[in-house]
């Protein structure tokens, strides 16, 4: 059954038919598919015709950028929460006291000083399950929001492999520049 304002997209099945998805429903990875908007509701189950508004009003994708634009803010926030707390500035933070706008700007400090890989190791050993615990809260959010990371490597491997993706960050096989910042933040 389709709602009023429901996106319409094709079934899949190379069989003419579309099928309702309400848009809070709607993966980000299909809004590529969308045919248009209904217009109307159906009040029965089974295949019905209904009016579709054919297209994408621009609004709606400014909607869905503005709520994926949030989500990476709520993610700096708690890599800046993980951070404060390996620099000893606080406790380790849940996703909710992460997501929390901070109030004053981040301040970098240059530094020539390197990890030797006795500390890096010590480091992960120490601090590795924060991240686990981290990605694990992550990797559960993304499921509920029907989001299929796996076809991005990098992505994949910083939520499914935390620890494996900061050795090759440290190693300079993997995301460079967010590993020289995190080095920075760490000697303060």
């Amino acid at each position: 059954m389709a709602k009023e304002g429901d996106y319409i997209l094709p079934t899949g099945k190379n069989d003419g038919l579309a099928v309702a998805v309400a848009p809070e429903d709607l993966p980000i990875e299909r809004f590529k598919e969308i045919i248009g908007v209904a217009w109307e509701a159906s009040n029965k189950d089974g295949v019905n015709a209904i009016n579709v508004a054919v297209g994408l009003n621009s609004n709606d994708l400014a909607e869905k950028v503005s709520e994926m634009n949030d989500r990476v803010d709520q993610l700096e926030a708690q890599v800046a929460a993980l951070i404060a707390h390996l620099n000893g500035e606080g406790v380790v933070p849940t996703i909710a006291e992460a997501t929390e706008k901070p109030t004053a700007p981040v301040q970098e400090v240059a530094t020539n000083l390197e990890m030797t890989d006795e500390e890096f190791e010590a480091w992960l050993e120490t601090y590795g399950p924060i991240f686990d615990q981290q990605m694990t809260e992550v990797k559960e959010f993304l499921a509920e929001k029907g989001a299929d990371y796996s076809q991005y490597e990098e992505i994949r491997l910083v939520i499914d492999e935390p620890r494996k993706a900061l050795r090759k960050m440290r190693d300079g096989e993997f995301l460079t520049s967010m590993w020289d910042r995190f080095e920075r933040d760490f000697q303060r």
